[in-house]
């Protein structure tokens, strides 16, 4: 008996977004390329930042992973030449662009690869076979929109409901654990973060007052604010979680796995619109998201138990910019109790009181 993989004969590459968050909601373009009856013929590739490739180490949706090594031996215009020869060695016979960018268009059109697929527009149409119109921010989710290049790659595809998704061993093997994680920061700007005197106050309604420990999250440079929300809160900051309640403080200090790893035994995320909140709604923990720069039409988590705080009455929401240039701040509007009845509500539609 011939395999699956066995009969393959054509060379599909999958181009991943560069940014955490868009990268785990493009996972639902891996379940949708699965449904594809002309995908029987291919392999699938995909080139993935190498910072995010641990979550795809395992995945069987794709057959193997490249790596772009976006700081390294791929940054500048040498380093796109170097990924386009390394790429030009699989001989693949159509690739599918779902970061939006002028080099990875250019890289692909230099690797010699004869479709190539990807939302057109910013000077990279030229280097496109197949130039898709992108909807305007929020109006569609993401998620849909990458429904337009698989439509474009198979004119069959039917578009269905999916939700991002992580295959990687090990996630899920523990129960949840009796804490709430809460992110801090955001890599794209400041204009996303909700302010740290709104945390600060979460954190004492959560710890001071409902007895609950919660891990916080988030890079090194979220880190610079643990020790205002020290002076801020007046809380005990632990070493790790115990039968006393208080903060546990995993900012700027864990590997992709391992806050993975502390989002998938979470019993509830509160967080940024931010990479750390899709992967939280992917990983299956009741999530909810602060939004006011962004939109939630277009990036709100997607997951079993979603749910979104937004800005109301500003007109300048959103704006989609890195920093506020207003003089009242969106994101001061939204309280901790606003936070706490929202993710009270998902917890009680979660069954879980």
């Amino acid at each position: 008996m011939v395999s699956h993989r066995d009969i393959k004969s054509q060379k599909l590459l999958v181009v991943m977004p560069n940014w955490l968050g868009d990268f785990v909601m493009a996972t639902t373009f891996l379940n949708s390329l699965r449904q594809l009856e002309k995908i029987k013929n291919y392999s699938i590739s995909v080139l993935v930042r190498e910072s995010w490739a641990d979550l795809l180490k395992h995945d069987s949706r794709v057959d193997d992973v490249i790596l772009y090594k976006r700081t390294g031996e791929h940054s500048g215009f040498a380093g796109n030449v170097r990924l386009a020869k390394a790429l030009r060695k699989h001989k693949f016979d159509s690739a599918i662009l779902l970061v939006p960018s002028f080099r990875s268009a250019a890289v692909t059109l230099l690797a010699n690869i004869p479709e190539r697929i990807g939302f057109k527009g910013d000077g990279r149409s030229l280097f496109l076979t197949h130039n898709i119109p992108r909807p305007e921010k929020g109006e569609m989710h993401f998620t849909e929109e990458l429904h337009l290049l698989a439509k474009s790659f198979d004119e069959t595809y039917v578009p269905y409901e999916s939700l991002p998704s992580i295959e990687y061993p090990g996630l899920y093997e523990n129960n949840t654990h009796n804490y709430w994680t809460v992110a801090i920061g955001s890599t794209y700007g400041d204009a996303k973060c909700w302010p740290i005197d709104r945390v600060a106050d979460f954190l004492v309604r959560m710890v001071r007052d409902n007895k609950q420990s919660i891990a916080l999250v988030g890079d090194s440079k979220a880190a610079a604010h643990v020790a205002d929300l020290k002076n801020k809160t007046g809380l005990n900051w632990l070493d790790d979680f115990g039968d006393e309640a208080g903060v546990v403080d995993f900012t700027g200090r864990t590997t992709l796995i391992e806050i993975s790893n502390i989002l998938s035994r979470s019993k509830m995320f509160i967080g940024n619109d931010s990479g750390l909140m899709h992967l939280s709604a992917a990983l299956g923990c009741p999530t909810v998201g602060i939004f006011g720069s962004t939109s939630p039409a277009w990036t709100f988590p997607k997951g079993r138990w979603t749910t979104a705080v937004a800005v109301a009455g500003f007109s300048c929401s959103p704006c989609f910019l890195k920093n506020c240039t207003h003089t009242e701040f969106c994101l001061e509007t939204i309280s901790a109790e606003d936070v706490y009845e929202s993710a009270h509500a998902l917890i009680k539609e979660a069954g879980e009181l």
